[in-house]
């Protein structure tokens, strides 16, 4: 059965999830409150970054230049960045990719799913209730709690944790705790 709505299958949702890691980055253990003064710094971000598909970032394609930061406005004027090689070049890729058969790239995030044992490290998925009283939005806190170690494995594909009281988690909040090795 496939879901009625799935977010990451909607490109405007992408952009909000863009859009809610940086308001993260920016607000962990801050004024959550604030978080609009902190959007312009973050669109110009998401603007300006690189996308993978077109090679250019957004600001490029749009306004045919990159964005200027803050107090660049008077200091130079922009040269426009020629998009019309980039164009003929895409325009080119489309037809020699219609005339193959098309091979479907395996997912980034498909692929088997991670294994965990016991005296692993890992982090936990965090479910932070928003509370208006406090300032507090759950869209914006850590997304993660840890790092924990996994004390053993009393299920298929649940594990107790070393914290006090244990706590039991199913692999699918898991994640792995990258841990320096000496």
């Amino acid at each position: 059965t496939t879901p009625i709505y799935h977010p990451r299958a909607n490109p405007v949702e992408r952009r909000n999830q863009d859009l809610k890691k940086g308001l993260r980055a920016q607000l962990v253990d801050g004024n959550h409150k604030s978080w609009d003064t902190k959007l312009p710094s973050i669109l110009f971000s998401v603007r300006n970054r690189c996308n993978e598909q077109t090679g250019y970032p957004p600001a490029v394609l749009v306004l045919g230049r990159e964005c200027k930061r803050p107090g660049d406005w008077a200091l130079s004027k922009s040269e426009p960045v020629q998009t019309e090689k980039a164009q003929e070049e895409r325009v080119m890729r489309e037809k020699r990719i219609l005339g193959k058969k098309v091979e479907v790239k395996p997912s980034r995030n498909a692929g088997t799913p991670a294994k965990f044992d016991k005296g692993d490290v890992v982090y936990y998925k965090a479910h932070h209730l928003s509370k208006t009283h406090n300032d507090f939005h759950a869209g914006f806190a850590p997304k993660w709690w840890g790092p924990i170690t996994l004390a053993k494995q009393v299920g298929k594909g649940v594990f107790l944790t070393d914290q006090r009281p244990p706590r039991k988690i199913h692999v699918s909040c898991l994640k792995r705790a990258h841990t320096e090795q000496k």
